[in-house]
């Protein structure tokens, strides 16, 4: 996948190397350095990652008109056509110079450098990489400072360029007058090294492009004309630079007064009514606050999602749905056997929402359409003794990764207590109509679907003290999901279970018969394992004084033999 961590990380890398070579390249021309030991194997090591990154492109998926193919023929097609004549050309050029460094007499590394000009075209791939980046799931706040950076590195880039170019011309470039800049600072630079002279052309490049004055003057038309350049780059720059902080300005300004206009008319509609103080104020820092939250959308607010193909709009959906419905034992049951009516569920029957920090999930006395399921964040549930069978006021905090109200998904069901969430978390309701509507639908889960919910309704109405407890909106006594379906059930699962967890034929079959025997059952846990679950009856005979019977050891045919364990 182009977006897998491993693909990611060769994309960082090689804008890390496309950047080293960027600033490289422009030092050992125009200081004409020769690479040697170190910087050499250097060289070689970068070459290396070109080349396995030229074949990596053959084995990474490419986007068609927003579409994902891996078929090694499309991605084929589409590297001839975007990159692959530019990426040959790059790594001849590193090959070339590279043996030319190694091998070549001072000439030849001369043209060596002139061949490694050509690496700046490296520099569109920093600028294709950020574009990718700018497709991940990322906030807006990481979307700014990524553009923020890559405005940076490319102002960085220029003014490291231009440093460069200006110092060959003051060495080595044609002169009309018979002087060069670098003519004033003879002295200094014999004196000095490479750092003090990239210094010095650095700051002539800063005081171009911030219009400040310098003391190094250029002295023949072409330094008249590089200074031009620089000037005429520097008024593009900063131009390009301010009118971005102005958008980004405004649309902030915008954002504000959207908000302010808002409160002010919550503010005049309190008034208008005649609210008192207190709620008036609570009403107001409440707004505010959630005004000022993270905002969470609901993917029906998100108009983008409507131009997806139905395809991508399902396996989007599925993969925010799938794993949440997955935590509950019956739901593991049914992908197992029927995967693709699970999908199916998912799209037409859950929901997923995001609930505040006081918003209440649901009220006492309430008829409930189906099930909720709790994913994160922290809630109260609190039964009161009008609605509930409790002598007082009892609360119970609730956490992440529960359901609630299953009840309603196989009985018509009234809540007998009222939830309100604590924390800001991320809820998922499945509708009960819409459940047994593709129940009628999809034989393959019928029976399971039936066998589950009329032994659930059975529990449900023998829950009855003093035998059990009444039930409550999270507590459904004896409820256990291999409890609940017939062995049938199990048996169709173990037939359709495709992984099987490494057992063989006879393992299998020996299973099979112990489910039709009802000897044992089996469900299904998070990491799509079968677990098998026997019924071990224990009896332990004890005397008043405390001694129990215990077996030691068997005799059989005039030996005897300790019993294992003991």
């Amino acid at each position: 996948h182009p977006d897998s961590k491993g693909s990611v990380f060769c994309d960082l890398v090689g804008v890390f190397l496309a950047a080293y070579e960027v600033v490289l390249v422009p030092v050992v021309m125009a200081w004409n350095l020769e690479l040697r030991g170190f910087w050499l194997l250097v060289s070689w090591a970068t070459f290396t990652f070109w080349l396995f990154d030229f074949v990596l492109t053959f084995n990474k998926g490419v986007y068609v008109g927003g579409q994902l193919f891996r078929r090694r023929s499309v991605i084929v097609v589409q590297y001839l056509k975007r990159w692959f004549a530019i990426d040959v050309l790059l790594l001849l050029v590193d090959l070339i110079a590279n043996i030319l460094d190694t091998t070549g007499t001072q000439s030849i590394r001369a043209f060596a450098g002139a061949c490694r000009t050509l690496k700046f075209v490296r520099i569109l791939r920093v600028v294709r990489i950020v574009q990718k980046m700018l497709f991940w799931s990322i906030g807006w706040a990481a979307r700014v400072a990524i553009q923020t950076l890559l405005i940076a590195f490319c102002a960085a880039m220029a003014c490291h360029i231009l440093c460069c170019g200006w110092w060959a011309i003051g060495v080595r470039g044609p002169t009309d007058t018979g002087y060069r800049w670098t003519d004033s600072y003879r002295d200094e630079f014999s004196a000095q090294g490479v750092s003090y002279e990239y210094m010095t052309s650095l700051h002539w490049v800063a005081g171009q492009m911030t219009l400040a004055g310098t003391d190094v003057v250029p002295k023949n038309s072409l330094e008249r004309g590089m200074a031009t350049m620089a000037l005429v780059v520097a008024l593009v720059a900063g131009s390009t630079l301010i009118s971005l902080m102005s958008a980004a300005i405004l649309d902030l300004r915008r954002s504000q007064h959207s908000r302010a206009s808002s409160l002010l008319l919550l503010r005049q509609f309190l008034r208008q009514e005649s609210i008192p103080v207190g709620l008036a104020a609570e009403v107001q820092r409440q707004a505010h606050e959630r005004d000022a939250d993270v905002t969470f959308y609901h993917e029906n607010e998100v108009d983008a999602l409507a131009k997806l193909s139905r395809t991508t709009r399902t396996r989007l959906i599925g993969a925010i749905r799938i794993p949440a419905i997955l935590s509950h034992d019956l739901w593991r049951f049914w992908n197992n056997i029927d995967a693709y009516s699970l999908k199916a569920l998912c799209l037409e029957a859950v929901d997923c929402r995001y609930v505040r920090s006081e918003d209440d999930l649901f009220l006492a006395g309430e008829p409930s359409a189906g099930a909720i399921y709790i994913a994160d964040g922290k809630h109260m549930y609190t039964q009161a003794p009008g609605t509930s069978v409790v002598e007082r006021l009892v609360s119970t905090p609730v956490k992440g990764d529960t359901w609630v109200c299953e009840v309603a998904l196989w009985s018509m069901w009234i809540t007998v207590g009222s939830m309100v969430a604590v924390t800001r978390s991320k809820v998922f309701s499945m509708d009960a109509g819409k459940l047994w509507s593709l129940v009628r639908e999809t034989s393959s889960v019928q029976k399971m679907a039936t066998t589950y919910a009329r032994n659930f309704h059975k529990r449900l109405i023998m829950a009855i003290p003093p035998l059990q407890d009444y039930p409550t909106d999270l507590y459904f006594p004896q409820t256990n999901v291999a409890d609940l379906l017939s062995s049938q059930v199990d048996v169709e699962l173990v037939e359709s279970y495709v992984d099987g967890c490494g057992m063989s034929l006879e393992q299998k079959a020996a299973l099979i018969r112990e489910l039709l025997a009802e000897k044992c059952c089996v469900q299904v846990d998070r990491n799509n394992c079968l677990l098998r679950t026997v019924l071990m009856a224990v009896l332990i005979l004890e005397r008043s004084d405390g001694r129990r019977l215990a077996e030691l050891g068997r005799r059989e045919g005039g030996t005897g033999a300790p019993t294992s364990g003991t």
